[in-house]
């Protein structure tokens, strides 16, 4: 390879990557991207909400959360299974024998 060719394939290459930033450039700024990537609406909006209801409740579900849970009532998600109304948890059957 001489030093033309070099310098050519430089130049290409420049001119390469000037038409995919362009491109990215394009999609980032169209209003289709930026409807789905919204974080007030679209697939972000859902993603969030279904990994901040998963961390918080540690159950699968993207309900809209309200900010001011009262973590002390039986009613929370976490506690509370609502198709049989019973607590997830377990608890013995009579209290533990005195000694």
């Amino acid at each position: 390879m001489n030093n033309k060719e070099s310098g050519q394939t430089m130049v290409e290459y420049l001119l390469l990557s000037l038409v995919i930033v362009t491109i990215i450039y394009g999609v980032i700024k169209s209003d289709v991207f930026r409807n789905v990537v919204d974080i007030d609406g679209g697939v972000m909006e859902g993603l969030y909400r279904r990994m901040r209801y998963s961390y918080r409740h540690a159950l699968p579900g993207n309900k809209k959360m309200n900010p001011r849970t009262d973590y002390n009532s039986t009613k929370h998600d976490s506690y509370l299974n609502p198709q049989t109304n019973f607590s997830r948890f377990f608890a013995p059957n009579a209290g533990y024998p005195r000694q």
